[in-house]
């Protein structure tokens, strides 16, 4: 524990940490997230939560969600390479099934890739939020919060090109489309393509985000957003630990080495959607909020595997199936807000209903490929039909009915409460001999909180929450019956620091997060489950921005967690769960501006840490080094646009990014972006 305490000692000494991103010293904006459902200042919410502004995410030229999560000690992100989907965990937990938009859960399977230029922002809540979002898993979630339409006129493209063909461009219009500006519009696209550092793996994608706002009075405002996205991809593949973080005598195999079939062709993913956003006040105490989207979309071609168990490290068995999957995602989110004063106590009640209806089917053809040498790959193999592996449909309905209160007494004292019921039912037929399953779930969770505003602008709090997950696809119980949810637990004391304008602005958090009901294969009865897996995650957390001067802005951030299973059947009772790191940390200094003689001129450098990771199986496995990567950035102003210049893993390191299905993933190579930005 040296490391933490003396890292919290240096925090609280220093008093670096801050809440959110892209709010300048000087700016009037109070920062408040939807994530949150309650229009309060983030500084003022007794819970973790960070806001990272789309004019960060442009300036560090961030690609994908996982990117623009890199400085984010508590998110560990790109997890599983470049897949074609984000994977990510929050506090230790894997949450990436748990991705929202607009409030708004997108795919369950999370087989998605979100497109960041069509984002405004991405908040990231951490801890349980099952009372506002529920059946979740307890780390967090991560919000998208879409660029829409509105009467201020928007005209703004980019150009972008970098290391491994990457080519991008992508242009944003909107504004008035009537003259009083009761009816707006705004669209945004995109085409993009690139390669890989790893040999042939790569990406080509249209992206295309419409959308029209009414507003018919100050009271209403309806928006219709739709979205259109096309991937074609090839996943990266992951190497074994012999030749790459275990010596052999064979050598070293490269991170650039692409370990399967690329004869294979890529996976193709078509998807849109199509939604509204209301807000109507009904009066200045009453407002009513109301979101739905429908989402549909596909994912087809080979997905390969690889076999590094054989002993043999210049032996790698290949296999895979052609799969072939649709869904569809109905969501719905109707709320109430109501506020009002009694006395010296501030009133803020949130009322509300979600449903949502999940429809899948999925089926894979299984084959086999020669076996390849991952030291001297021969490519070329041609696969050898096995026959249908699997096949399913499936149909996942959830009902919430949620409430959280706000009260704050004096302008100094917040108490949060918040209750909810869920119905989660499941159904799930199996296409290759008809067996149908059904699992039904009913769970009440509650959370509360108090905080302490300080006339110093030091916010400390405590907060307590619950979560519940439903565990679905697993054998049955040995004593009959299905699994029930996983429950999570969470208490956590901090401190905010600064206000949302503040030069210095910042948190500390402290937590214990536990999650119980994990379920795991019962090794007595093959085919049967047993409910035993527990774990336990105790951490710190830091994060901050400090404006050094009218020329310089520092963000740093720290996490540290103790993570350990406590009960298990697989003999690793005390080990640290699956890609974990102990400790992560993230620094970046932004420098520019008139005072440095440089008006045109700003630029950062920032470092990112990532600590040991373990595969889970014990104190004797495989361990994953922890690595520091430095990226660099510089612009240019002239006139409308702006040309940049990114640098990303500047050092070039060579790093591995997690544990995979039996390997290990690599991380990116150096990579370097120029962009050109015009706004008129």
């Amino acid at each position: 524990m040296k490391s933490p305490l003396i890292a919290l000692a240096s925090a609280l000494v220093s008093a670096t940490p801050a809440m959110a991103e892209d709010v300048p010293a000087d700016s009037a904006i109070v920062v408040t997230g939807t994530v949150a459902k309650l229009d309060v200042p983030l500084a003022e919410t007794p819970q973790s939560i960070t806001a990272i502004g789309s004019d960060t995410i442009t300036r560090r030229q961030a690609q994908s969600v996982q990117e623009a999560l890199r400085y984010l000690p508590a998110v560990q992100a790109e997890l599983a390479g470049r897949a074609g989907y984000d994977e990510f965990q929050i506090r230790g937990f894997y949450q990436s099934q748990f991705q929202f938009r607009d409030g708004l859960s997108l795919d369950p399977g999370y087989l998605q890739q979100q497109e960041v230029f069509g984002l405004e922002r991405i908040e990231v809540l951490e801890g349980p939020a099952s009372v506002l979002y529920g059946q979740i898993a307890p780390g967090g979630l991560v919000n998208s919060v879409s660029k829409i339409a509105g009467p201020e006129r928007i005209l703004a493209g980019e150009a972008t090109a970098g290391s491994f063909g990457l080519a991008r461009v992508a242009i944003d219009a909107g504004g008035k489309l009537a003259g009083d500006g009761a009816l707006s519009g705004r669209i945004s696209a995109l085409y993009s393509r690139r390669d890989d550092s790893q040999d042939f793996a790569g990406a080509e994608r249209v992206f295309l985000q419409p959308s029209l706002t009414w507003r018919p009075g100050s009271e209403t405002t309806l928006t219709v957003i739709g979205l259109y996205q096309y991937d074609r991809y090839r996943r990266t593949s992951e190497l074994p630990a012999l030749g790459t973080i275990v010596a052999t005598p064979e050598g070293t195999i490269p991170m650039s080495r692409f370990v399967g079939e690329p004869g294979l062709g890529r996976l193709s993913s078509p998807q849109w959607q199509i939604g509204y956003l209301l807000e109507h006040r009904f009066s200045p105490s009453v407002r009513l909020r109301s979101k739905l989207r429908y989402l549909d979309y596909k994912v087809t071609g080979p997905i390969q595997s690889t076999d590094y168990s054989g002993g043999d490290p210049k032996v790698a068995v290949l296999s895979g199936f052609d799969y072939r999957g649709r869904f569809n995602n109905l969501a719905l989110d109707n709320q109430v807000e109501i506020t009002g004063r009694s006395g010296a106590v501030q009133h803020r009640l949130l009322i509300g209903v979600d449903y949502g209806r999940y429809r899948s089917s999925s089926a894979g053809d299984g084959f086999d490929l020669p076996p390849i040498n991952p030291f001297a790959p021969v490519y070329g193999g041609a696969p050898t039909p096995t026959g249908p592996l699997f096949g399913s449909t499936g149909q996942l309905d959830q009902l919430g009915i949620y409430g959280q209160y706000r009260g704050t007494l004096a302008d100094r004292f917040v108490l949060t409460g918040g209750l909810r019921w869920s119905s989660v039912k499941n159904v799930s037929t199996s296409t290759l001999d008809g067996r149908t399953s059904r699992q039904l779930d009913h769970k009440v969770t509650w959370n509360g909180a108090a905080m302490w505003l300080s006339p110093l602008g030091i916010n400390p709090y405590v907060s307590y929450a619950r979560s519940f997950q439903p565990q679905f696809g697993y054998d049955p119980l040995t004593g009959g019956g299905t699994p029930p949810p996983a429950l999570g637990e969470q208490v956590e004391l901090g401190v905010k620091l600064g206000r949302d304008t503040a030069p210095l602005r910042g948190t500390v958090a402290i937590y214990q997060l536990d999650q119980t009901n994990v379920v795991q294969s019962d090794p007595g009865n093959p085919g049967f489950s047993r409910v035993i897996g527990a774990e336990r995650h105790r951490g710190i957390e830091l994060a901050g921005t400090a404006r050094l001067a009218a020329w310089a802005r520092l963000s740093a951030a720290y996490s540290y967690i103790d993570a350990r299973i406590r009960c298990s059947f697989n003999g690793d009772v005390g080990n640290r769960p699956y890609n974990v790191p102990e400790h992560a940390a993230s620094g970046e200094l932004v420098l520019g501006g008139a005072p440095l003689g440089l008006a045109r001129w700003s630029g950062e450098i920032g470092v990112r840490y990532v600590g040991e990771k373990q595969d889970g199986s014990g104190p004797a496995s495989p361990r994953l080094p922890g690595y520091a990567l430095v990226d660099l950035g510089l612009r240019y102003k002239l006139g409308p646009a702006v040309l940049g210049l990114s640098v990303k893993n500047l050092l070039d390191r060579r790093y591995y990014t997690g544990f995979g299905f039996g390997g290990i993933d690599p991380g990116e190579a150096r990579v370097v972006q120029g962009t050109v930005r015009f706004a008129l």
